[in-house]
């Protein structure tokens, strides 16, 4: 190897180096500031926040059973809050009004059932499992 070529190589090894040391030090920087959930009795505002994956009264713990007082849908263990109170969802062909009242998560036309697939004539976006209505009609992506 010739002193170019050696040079070369030691500026690449170098460059590796430094920047793998630099990409570990960003790392664990990272690790030092990163928010870890909070446990059950912790203040919060957002679900996100929770080890539970429930924020309920701006307090960490377990998601309102059936019959228990909530104020929001996400309170609920069964995703459904009405009146103040979680009801069980409604299973497919049930009356519902909104999508939360259905376990599917899919109220269409007044009735639970399944997300509807590309080509089927829809109202809303999410009507479509694509999650896009187009012109009235399930579609892949506008």
């Amino acid at each position: 190897m010739n002193s170019k070529t050696s040079n070369i190589f030691l500026a690449v090894i170098s460059f590796l180096i430094m920047d793998l040391t630099s990409a570990q030090a960003h790392r664990d920087f990272l690790a030092l500031i990163r928010q870890d959930c909070k446990d059950d009795g912790e203040i919060c505002a957002l679900n996100s926040e929770c080890c539970s994956r429930y924020c309920v009264n701006f307090v960490c713990g377990n998601c309102k059973e059936i019959g228990e007082m909530c104020g929001w849908h996400t309170d609920c263990c069964s995703g459904y809050c009405w009146g103040l109170t979680c009801y069980p969802c409604q299973e497919i062909g049930s009356v519902c009004v909104i999508n939360a009242e259905c376990c599917t998560k899919y109220c269409i036309n007044f009735i639970c059932n399944n997300c509807l697939i590309k080509g089927s004539t829809c109202l809303f976006d999410s009507d479509c499992c694509s999650g896009y209505c187009s012109m009235f009609v399930c579609v892949r992506t506008i």
